[in-house]
């Protein structure tokens, strides 16, 4: 939000562990990611992607992954030099120019 920019997140391009969904749908779910999720609620539009998804990005769990950004002339490059070292890497989303009244705000596309 300090930054003025929007997140836009495509979830088909996170990489999840083998059995995530059925957990999740099944109701196993850590308490810390309802947290998190109540916690960016007013700031998260989930663009018609269900609750599973939704709870799955907002885990507080992690097994060692990675967010960064870089300038979108060198993703190509990056991705490229993080395989070749056998860096399981995708792109994962991009940020955006403020919008009116969108600053701060994460979109699921």
């Amino acid at each position: 939000a300090a930054s003025g920019v929007r997140a836009v997140i495509y979830p088909a391009a996170i990489a999840v562990l083998h059995g995530t969904w059925e957990q999740v749908s099944a109701g196993f779910v850590p308490g810390g990611t309802t947290s998190n999720l109540e916690f960016v609620a007013d700031h998260l539009d989930p663009g018609g992607h269900d609750e599973p998804i939704s709870l799955v990005l907002a885990d507080p769990q992690t097994s060692g992954g990675l967010i960064f950004s870089i300038a979108e002339d060198r993703a190509a490059d990056a991705l490229e030099d993080l395989r070749t070292e056998g860096v399981a890497a995708e792109d994962v989303g991009e940020l955006l120019a403020p919008g009116d009244g969108w600053a701060g705000q994460v979109f699921l596309r």
